[in-house]
């Protein structure tokens, strides 16, 4: 657990433990009758954590708080009057409760904490990434989150990985998760690997996938030389045609999107737009392996700067900035705007 107990006779204590994007959120509070002690709150192995400790009451005179660095260095105490909504952060804390009152539970505090693992990785649609079992960390966990985040629902997502010289007391585990990270515990899909040698491979489809953030997790249950990874995330979108001309109607809250998958990106590809009726103007956004918007974009044209314009991909290359994958995104401001594009490779 990410908390330790306080315990002991006269002490009500709730433990909460709640999940937030890419990191574990929690919370931790404790109130006393005639009850003397000190508790104790430490990040877990392979984490690193921020924290946050809020004096919620103290009743009595002789009651009071002490937050204490190392066995006996004082932070900060509290006793009665004008302690509400005091905090202090850190990252660790131990916290001196003293609670002598024998009639009700009035000397309260609450502890939050937010830890994630000390390295999350970061993978980019279709692209294999390489972990070695250096960068495991002390948590046996690696981990690793689909880049950038998704923000439309997707027709499947399809993670794969395979481990090189794994040596272990049992199979690794993998495990995702959709918003948080997955553990032994708690994960949304997982599946049986299969042995190959010395390694192991791990293959699952999440068909009409939600949208959100994916983290993908693998537990070893020894070392490995390598773990190779590779997420490829389909849209339901509809396909650019070669050399086909469209029609477009949009509005502010209604964009026209399209994508194209060019494994060989040895193309030449061609993009070209021009205004129609009726006469708004369009902003042309591309992404290359993910959704643009105007805030993250490959390129961005508008109408405003021509009424025609193009825009070329000589030969894109297919690495980790580009997976073969072209999103089209085409929004206005404008009541209503029409354009014409058309889409070219060779």
């Amino acid at each position: 657990m990410f908390v330790s107990s306080l315990g002991g006779p006269g002490v009500t204590c709730l433990v909460r433990n709640t999940y937030a994007m890419n990191n574990r959120t929690g919370s931790f509070g404790c109130c006393g009758i005639g009850y003397t002690g000190t508790y104790t709150w430490q990040a877990p192995v392979g984490y690193k954590c921020n924290l946050k400790l809020s004096v919620l009451s103290i009743y009595y005179a002789d009651n009071y708080l002490k937050v204490l660095s190392g066995k006996s260095k004082q932070i900060q105490s509290w006793t009665r009057g004008g302690t509400a909504g005091a905090s202090i952060n850190g990252t660790d804390l131990r916290v001196q409760f003293i609670a002598k009152n024998t009639d009700s539970c009035d000397t309260k505090f609450l502890i939050q904490y937010t830890c994630e693992p000390s390295a999350v990785h970061t993978i980019l649609n279709n692209v294999e990434y390489i972990v070695t079992n250096q960068t495991t960390g002390g948590s046996g966990f690696v981990y690793l989150n689909l880049d950038p985040l998704v923000s439309e629902l997707g027709r499947s997502l399809t993670v794969t990985a395979s481990t090189v010289s794994y040596q272990g007391l049992k199979a690794p585990g993998f495990y995702i998760g959709n918003g948080y990270l997955p553990s032994l515990e708690e994960y949304d899909y997982t599946n049986t690997t299969v042995k190959n040698g010395n390694s192991y491979t791990f293959n699952y489809v999440v068909n009409n996938v939600p949208d959100g953030t994916w983290t993908f997790a693998m537990f070893s249950y020894g070392k490995f030389a390598q773990v190779l990874f590779k997420a490829t995330w389909l849209y339901n979108l509809e396909n650019l045609q070669n050399d086909d001309t469209q029609t477009g109607l949009i509005n502010p809250t209604k964009p026209w999107i399209r994508q194209l998958w060019l494994n060989q990106t040895n193309s030449n590809i061609l993009f070209e737009y021009s205004r129609e009726q009726p006469g708004g103007h369009t902003t042309f956004l591309v992404g290359t392996g993910f959704i643009p918007n105007l805030n993250k974009y490959t390129v961005k044209k508008s109408t405003q700067e021509a009424s025609f314009g193009e825009i070329a991909f000589p030969k894109p290359a297919k690495d980790g900035n580009n997976p073969g994958l072209f999103i089209v995104k085409a929004i206005t401001t404008d009541a209503t705007a029409g354009f014409l594009f058309r889409s070219t490779w060779r």
